[in-house]
């Protein structure tokens, strides 16, 4: 039988390599090998506090002459995690993030982050091929009346070189980073194996952490800063056998996994510190707005807690 054991695996890997081959082949004559997996409608993309924001915005709106104008600047990964394998851990669109929840908030904002478009702009102003719309009133001759539909008050467009570019300033900006990203806070492992046969499962707790700061553009003068985290937790759960004609080497494995996304924990933290910088501003109190999101948070974890019961092992931690 051992001998036999390098022929049945080479046949296995040929029938495997012939099974993608016809998987391969295109069965339509629009060229394609197979179908997208997957239609699911594209939807909002909230987090827990995302109605506290909304809520605030509605607080600041009631306060009469009170028009701040923020800017965001660069909020650049500052954690220093990188794999080879998928690149930075933490995403470098925390300014983005970070300007939708301005926004959600009904804050006034000014363009900073990509100043591309106005740059060019500018140039082509200062080469003096930038070209504006104004308004001409149409001259008529006497055969013009007798046109049908003739509109005597009629104005076209025309369009003159510009001579300037305005620009509105910021009152204030945001500017900062995401400053941390801890693996294995806490990790919880069990395990159990029986002759060709093994089940685990692992819990494990990390954080993400950002450190922002709100700048009176007129002076630079730094008038508040917030440092928060969100912790995040991932599950896995696995099964196997490990026999095959008296050969150790696993021919079976059932493995699951389930984690929160780092990327909603990161524009999770910046929603909350969005609250925390800008309030100040205009004097409103959202401890209203923010009583429900925690309520909500709470009874998620509440849900959580239930289903993943570990008892404190010492033993079973792991720091890497």
């Amino acid at each position: 039988m051992r001998a036999l054991f390098p022929v049945i695996v080479l046949a296995t890997v040929m029938t495997t390599a012939g099974c993608s081959t016809m998987m391969v082949q295109t069965k339509s004559g629009d060229g394609n090998y197979a179908e997208p997996v997957g239609h699911s409608s594209v939807t909002e993309n909230p987090t827990a506090y995302s109605e506290a924001l909304m809520c605030v915005g509605e607080k600041i709106r009631a306060i009469p002459h009170r028009n701040v104008r923020i800017a965001v600047g660069r909020i650049e990964d500052a954690t220093g995690t990188y794999s080879l394998r998928e690149g930075n851990r933490v995403t470098k669109g925390a300014s983005l993030m970070l300007i939708t929840a301005l926004a959600k908030m009904g804050i006034p904002q000014v363009e900073r982050y990509d100043m591309f478009v106005p740059i060019e702009e500018m140039k082509f102003l200062a080469d003096g091929v930038l070209f504006g719309p104004y308004a001409v009133k149409e001259a008529y001759g006497p055969n013009d009346v007798l046109k049908r539909g003739f509109d005597p008050n009629r104005i076209r467009v025309g369009y003159k070189p510009k001579r300037t570019l305005k620009v509105v300033s910021s009152d204030y900006f945001l500017a900062g980073g995401l400053s941390e990203m801890n693996f294995n806070l806490r990790v919880n492992t069990g395990e159990l194996k029986i002759p060709e046969i093994g089940i685990g499962a692992r819990y494990a707790v990390l954080n993400v952490a950002g450190d922002l700061r709100l700048v009176r553009t007129q002076t630079l003068e730094i008038v508040g800063v917030s440092s928060l985290q969100k912790q995040l937790i991932a599950v896995e759960n696995k099964a196997g056998f490990f026999d095959f004609l008296g050969h150790r080497f696993a021919v079976g494995l059932f493995q699951g996994r389930a984690a929160e996304p780092i990327q909603l924990g990161v524009r999770t933290v910046l929603e909350r510190a969005a609250i925390d910088l800008i309030v100040p501003l205009y004097g409103v109190n959202p401890a209203s707005c923010l009583e429900e999101a925690e309520e909500k948070l709470k009874l998620k974890r509440g849900e959580r807690e239930q289903e993943w019961e570990w008892e404190e092992d010492e033993d079973a931690w792991m720091n890497d």
